[in-house]
């Protein structure tokens, strides 16, 4: 087995119990709030989904498994373990938190469906899809998240959450450049780069 076969076999394990402990934790913040909020019903999909896809997405002979491309991995993988949940500061209306944290999973969710096997933590060429989300930018999956923190840092803010965030984007950015370089090696996703100006949020990135 190869050195890069076993490291993606080990993110894959890795990822897949740190999610499911997410997953726990979603379930007893449920519990404890003993109501159903649309927010963590979505999140706790959401996260279901992202595990079945990690577990069954395709191999790849182009991953990128340089430590740049770990690191940056690893932090915008792992970040949530530091999110705190407890309460913060409001600084926006409920309504429009709520309403940005619903439609941001959502679009991460509807994202993550078509992508499928596709899907990966690593930067790697597992195909090219260009439907849905993904004729409007290139990684619509980003912007779900985007959308969800800011959402949740507005309606909690907190000091810890704000530099946990930022540190996440940082790397995720990162990240994406490390993906954007490996898939520009395929000359369908040049093309496709080509139709699709922006990356993750129409109109200016």
């Amino acid at each position: 087995m190869s050195k890069k076969l076993l490291i993606i076999i080990a993110t894959k394990f890795v990822v897949t119990i740190a999610l499911s402990a997410f997953v726990y934790r979603i379930l007893l913040t449920i519990e404890n709030s003993r109501t159903l909020l649309p927010t963590l019903v979505l999140l706790l999909i959401g996260e279901v989904v992202t595990i079945g896809i990690v577990i069954f997405s395709k191999p790849s002979t182009t991953t990128s498994t340089d430590v740049i491309s770990i690191i940056s991995t690893g932090v915008a993988t792992f970040y949530f373990l530091f999110v705190s949940l407890s309460s913060g500061v409001k600084i926006a209306p409920l309504i429009v938190t709520e309403t940005m944290q619903v439609l941001g999973i959502g679009w991460q969710i509807v994202s993550k469906i078509y992508l499928g096997r596709s899907f990966g933590l690593l930067p790697a060429d597992r195909g090219i899809v260009t439907s849905g989300p993904y004729r409007i930018v290139r990684h619509p999956i980003y912007f779900g998240y985007f959308l969800n923190h800011l959402g949740f840092l507005l309606s909690t803010f907190s000091w810890w959450n704000f530099f946990t965030y930022a540190a996440l984007y940082f790397f995720q950015a990162i990240r994406i450049f490390r993906e954007e370089q490996l898939l520009m090696k395929n000359p369908e996703y040049a093309t496709y780069a080509k139709k699709v100006k922006y990356r993750v949020i129409f109109g200016l990135i």
